[in-house]
């Protein structure tokens, strides 16, 4: 399942989500340094920025003095990596444990990323020392790629000397990263680097094997872009092969996030994101209706708008309220067809589609169960030629009443239901209140039953 992916601005979040994302008490921290003093005569101010996944929003502030420095006030912090700040604009990635009383950060200068000298904090150093060995190593990767782009296509012994040393740079990464991580192997910058070394092994296996290797309730890891990594690479490893298939992929991944508040809403609002992006309309609804109808989440705003009509359908909604032609009488309307049955299954389908066909085969053979809970069953056809529709309904010998507006996917009932794809089946209650909307016969069946049920008790 190849999904793509994009960078969602960040928000300004309310300190609320700061004390969500709180773990267990640690000591206070001081975050202070220095910085090259201005050339103009302006106020300056240094920004603290908190991470959630691929997200910063803004923690605090401090005035930087006359002589370049700053101090931000003592409290406690999070195990994670947050973000400096000079101005909001120019950035470097720290990271903060209560278990270090003081982190202090001297800068020669702008950018900050190039000029950062850590006076105190392990983490930082470790942090630090790495991204410089990183550094020589891109670059030292991207010469080796220019040299790569100028070997004649004959030269096999200079393509096989720049794969030796492209390997080789790689292994020297590596090893760097083990030296530091063994310096301190109980630092947040070990857990983070040793987390990402499960997660490369796991990626090569496949989706499963991502849920094993890293624990998506710990909210430790989401205060770091690993935690958005792994989401990612968990949704590019999936391989469903039906909508069934993955719809319980989304599901796994949500279950794997809920031993954290904080992590399930950051993992809803990164699979909404994506499915949103690549239009993958039947998924988005399945998670919503899932996993956000009823819990009252706040998202983000574009998503929200699009939650916001999801919900109108979601089981627990009133169904939209609409009038079909019928083919041999008055319109049909839904309300008063909803109210004559326990039950209603409303079938949107098409008069051309194999899928379709098959389902109302499987329904055909349910019509005995179906009227044992005073089930009726009405079909919606999404078709523009009344031909098809007569043809179908004579051919397959549809036992349940049927009809059609005749306008494709333009019909007003199919917008108001919000149907995105065909079969799609809405299970009603007597009420008119969506109670299910099942993904074939046999899931309609379980929710019938579990409705019929709740009705017993009641």
């Amino acid at each position: 399942m190849n999904f793509a992916f994009r960078s969602r601005m960040s928000r300004n979040l309310s300190l609320c989500l700061f004390v969500v994302l709180m773990p267990a008490l640690a000591c206070a921290q001081r975050l202070s340094g220095s910085i090259p003093p201005a050339t103009d005569q302006g106020p300056r101010l240094a920004f603290l920025l908190g991470t959630r996944g691929a997200e910063h929003y803004p923690l605090d502030s401090t005035r930087v003095d006359a002589d370049g420095r700053f101090s931000f006030p003592a409290r406690t912090y999070p195990v994670g990596f947050y973000q400096f700040a000079l101005h909001d604009t120019d950035r470097v990635d720290i990271i903060l444990d209560g278990l270090e009383k003081e982190v202090i950060l001297e800068f020669s200068g702008i950018p900050l990323r190039e000029h950062i000298l850590v006076r105190r904090s392990m983490e930082n150093q470790l942090l630090w020392e790495y991204k410089a060995i990183s550094r020589a190593n891109q670059a030292k990767l991207a010469s080796l790629a220019d040299e790569r782009r100028g070997l004649a296509v004959i030269d096999i012994f200079g393509a096989r000397r720049l794969d030796s040393l492209e390997k080789a740079a790689g292994m020297q990464r590596m090893e760097a990263l083990e030296r530091l991580s063994a310096l301190a192997p109980q630092s947040y910058f070990a857990r983070i680097t040793a987390a990402d070394a499960r997660l490369t092994t796991a990626a090569e296996q496949g989706a499963d094997a991502i849920l094993k290797a890293v624990d998506l309730g710990d909210p430790t890891l989401l205060r770091s872009a690993f935690y958005a990594r792994s989401l990612g690479l968990y949704l590019q490893q999936m391989r469903p092969r039906d909508e069934a298939e993955l719809f319980e992929a989304l599901d796994a991944l949500i279950a794997a996030s809920s031993g954290n508040e904080a992590c399930r809403l950051y993992t809803i609002e990164f699979i909404l994101d994506v499915l949103l992006m690549n239009r993958a309309d039947m998924a988005f609804a399945h998670v919503v209706d899932v996993h956000v109808a009823g819990k009252g989440m706040e998202l983000p705003e574009e998503i929200q708008r699009r939650v916001a009509d999801q919900l109108k359908v979601s089981p627990g909604a009133e169904a939209p309220s609409v009038t079909w032609p019928s083919m041999t009488g008055p319109p049909w309307r839904s309300d008063s067809l909803y109210r004559s049955h326990a039950f209603t299954v409303l079938l949107f389908y098409s008069s051309t589609c194999s899928h379709c066909h098959e389902l109302i085969a499987d329904l055909k053979t349910k019509q005995p169960a179906l009227k044992g809970h005073d089930a009726q069953v009405l079909g919606v056809a999404v078709d523009e030629d009344a031909q098809d529709f007569l043809k179908t309904r004579s051919e397959l010998g549809i036992p349940w009443p049927c009809t059609s507006e005749f306008k494709g996917w333009a019909a007003p009932s199919a917008k108001a239901y919000l149907v995105k794809a065909l079969p799609s089946l809405y299970l009603i209650d007597r009420q008119g209140v969506i109670v299910a909307k099942p993904l074939d016969a046999a899931d309609l069946m379980s929710e019938m039953a579990r409705a019929a049920q709740s009705l017993k008790q009641r």
